[in-house]
């Protein structure tokens, strides 16, 4: 799921001079401000041209950990990741609670203490705690497909206030550097959740995945300025059932939002729009799988990937 506005809004006025004022409003693309140190909110996926080695900054930063590694993940298996786990572990306490595996050699090396979910509600978090001030975060399962294959979007966070809400799993919202980062936490006790939504009358512009891989997203961009980003998928079990977290991000900067939008260029290039033809199709697929008569072992395998790509 990712969803975008293509509308160009003006962002606030910054301390820049007033001819970088007049160039900005001249370019075709009006885009955020960019932040005047180092960016505290960094975003990483395989899809994009910078930060497009995610696998890589999961690894060091793991192997950076001087006090402590904590991982809440749907999926766990990238060899590489649960190496870093285990080298990490000889010098700091790791902790790893998972909803599915299977795992590698590396589970039986270092002194990794793997925590496999138990109770009814769906572990679908996927985020990294190292050393009280780095929360890693977003879309991607810890696997070698979801994030080098499937399309999915990883925040990497400096912030001591972030850490405590994300490791206590409560709602809050701290400033990380000059941008305003909201934390919702969702799990099987909260149950207050109400979704309310307006269409226009000519209804939204709906597209359908043609690349390999899964679209894996769940992230929104409002006006080039807000990003929501997170672990839930946008339906009944992701917002009432499974234990999730995702952030909102604003103001985005320059560079997070080229990010976006190269992320969003993928999708359009590999996608179609869904015409009343090809919906017809999908509900007739789907009977045909509600329906025992009617089911093959083809429909069947479909309706197994379509099950698993919903909890993911």
């Amino acid at each position: 799921m990712l969803a975008g506005s293509k509308r160009k809004h003006k962002t606030p006025e910054d301390t820049s001079s007033s001819s970088s004022k007049r160039a900005r409003s001249s370019s075709s693309q009006v885009v955020p401000r960019l932040l005047q140190h180092h960016e505290l909110i960094q975003l990483y996926s395989a899809h994009q041209q910078r930060n497009n080695e995610p696998v890589k900054m999961i690894c060091e930063t793991i192997l950076q950990a001087k006090r402590s590694v904590l991982l809440k993940v749907f999926n766990i298996g990238s060899p590489r990741i649960l190496a870093a786990l285990a080298e990490a572990s000889n010098r700091a306490p790791v902790s790893v609670h998972y909803q599915m595996g299977p795992f590698s050699k590396h589970c039986t090396e270092g002194n990794v203490q793997f925590r496999p979910r138990r109770g009814c509600s769906l572990l679908h978090r996927k985020t990294l705690l190292i050393d009280n001030n780095i929360v890693v975060t977003g879309t991607a399962n810890y696997t070698e497909a979801s994030l080098e294959k499937d399309v999915n979007l990883t925040a990497k966070i400096f912030s001591e206030h972030l850490y405590r809400w994300a490791f206590r799993h409560d709602r809050g919202e701290v400033r990380v550097g000059s941008q305003q980062v909201s934390y919702y936490s969702l799990s099987q006790i909260r149950r207050d959740l109400c979704v309310k939504a307006i269409l226009e009358a000519n209804g939204i512009v709906l597209r359908e995945r043609t690349c390999e891989g899964i679209l894996h997203t769940k992230v929104c961009c409002i006006n080039s300025s807000t990003l929501i980003i997170g672990s839930v998928n946008w339906s009944r079990g992701g917002l009432t059932l499974n234990l999730e977290e995702f952030l909102i991000i604003n103001p985005l900067t320059e560079t997070q939002l080229e990010c976006y939008n190269e992320i969003w260029a993928y999708i359009e290039t590999n996608s179609r729009l869904m015409t009343k033809e090809l919906i017809q199709l999908h509900e007739k697929r789907k009977k045909s799988i509600t329906d025992p008569k009617q089911t093959s072992s083809s429909t069947q395998d479909e309706e197994n990937a379509s099950t698993s790509a919903e909890q993911q």
